[in-house]
């Protein structure tokens, strides 16, 4: 999508929305071509708000679409530091979730948890119920993130309760998605895929209706949602590997609108063959691995290569595999994989043995 505009003083604040309509559709890369924009044209015009603006903007899109969150975290704080200074509270609480949002996802829960209860206490003071449940249901997920079960729990059900009372559809789809979450951690699969049935019908409803869905962009969340309902499905007394199969198909449809599907169909590709492992399907099982192995090679990621090659030889263990065939799967590891692999298996011990002298203390 390419958007020519007239250079005038108009041009700060269309940048801005034109960046904002990308992110909501997952145009992540094109979404941060126009916030760049616009936060020239803002500089050039000293249009001091929409530069807070855009610069929020980028924030939000590159903490989701890059890996280094360092750059997304300047923008952000530009951002809440101009909204400070102007006192727009509730720009400031936008803010904040967002740079939680931030933190969360690059693995630091307490500057996120921070964060959003730092903007849960603005949304209190300016009686803005209708935002808090969305700002509730990150601090669910931040606390489920270091496996805060209770804490998770709590604000869930509030979140639950202020979404439904103000009508945030898109929100509370959301948080019965968290508290189906917090089931599946739990190891009570049943009740997360009723929860996460739940979430889909309220998602679906959001979406209809519009109502309280500008916040994230429908086709990642549908896929995450997908990816946990697969998850469930797949495990506890009585799997449903078909269930598992068809979820894992509506992710990859949902992630495939995104220009930054890679690492998610990545995703979708190592559920379907946990699926095919779960499900005794050992030669799909063992096919699907060995394309998980490919990728984590061409990415130059130890954690997948790692994944892919436990899996394997955990299969081939469980299928009780022929001396030729585990001869075969070393030759396609190679040295570098049982390196990797090797030096993950000693890094547990080591980790489980520092656990152990812990709770000895």
């Amino acid at each position: 999508m390419e958007v020519s505009l007239e250079i005038s003083s108009d041009s700060p604040w269309l940048y801005y929305y034109l960046g904002r309509y990308l992110e909501e559709m997952g145009q992540l890369k094109e979404s941060i071509t126009y916030h760049e924009l616009g936060i020239q044209e803002s500089e050039k015009f000293q249009d001091e708000m929409f530069l807070a603006c855009n610069h929020l903007g980028i924030g939000i899109s590159q903490q989701r679409y890059c890996s280094d969150s360092q750059e997304a975290e300047w923008h952000l704080l530009q951002a809440l530091n101009s909204f400070k200074t102007r006192k727009y509270l509730y720009l400031q609480a936008h803010t904040l979730v967002n740079l939680g949002s931030c933190y969360d996802r690059f693995n630091n829960s307490k500057l996120a948890i921070d964060c959003y209860q730092e903007s849960e206490l603005i949304l209190r003071n300016i009686e803005n119920y209708f935002d808090l449940g969305r700002i509730l249901y990150s601090l669910g997920i931040a606390y489920l993130n270091i496996n805060k079960f209770p804490e998770s729990e709590k604000v869930f059900l509030e979140a639950k309760q202020l979404c439904k009372d103000n009508n945030n559809l898109y929100f509370l789809a959301l948080t019965l998605y968290g508290i189906g979450w917090l089931e599946y951690k739990r190891g009570n699969f049943e009740i997360s895929q009723n929860y996460l049935e739940d979430s889909i019908r309220q998602l679906n409803q959001a979406k209809e209706s519009g109502i309280g869905a500008i916040q994230l962009s429908f086709p990642e969340i549908e896929g995450n949602i997908y990816i946990l309902a697969s998850a469930a499905y797949s495990k506890g007394s009585s799997p449903n590997f078909e269930a598992g199969e068809k979820y894992l198909e509506d992710a990859k449809n949902a992630y495939l609108q995104l220009d930054y599907s890679k690492t998610k169909l990545l995703n979708v590709l190592a559920n379907r063959a946990r699926l095919y492992e779960y499900s005794k399907k050992w030669s799909a099982a063992i096919s699907a691995f060995l394309e998980l192995l490919v990728e984590g090679e061409l990415l130059n990621s130890n954690r997948t290569i790692t994944d892919a090659a436990t899996h394997l030889i955990l299969i081939h263990y469980k299928k009780s595999a022929s001396f030729t065939e585990w001869i075969k799967l070393m030759q396609r590891l190679k040295w570098a994989g049982i390196l990797i692999l090797a030096k993950e298996y000693f890094r547990q011990i080591h980790r489980f043995s520092r656990l152990l002298k812990w709770r000895r203390k």
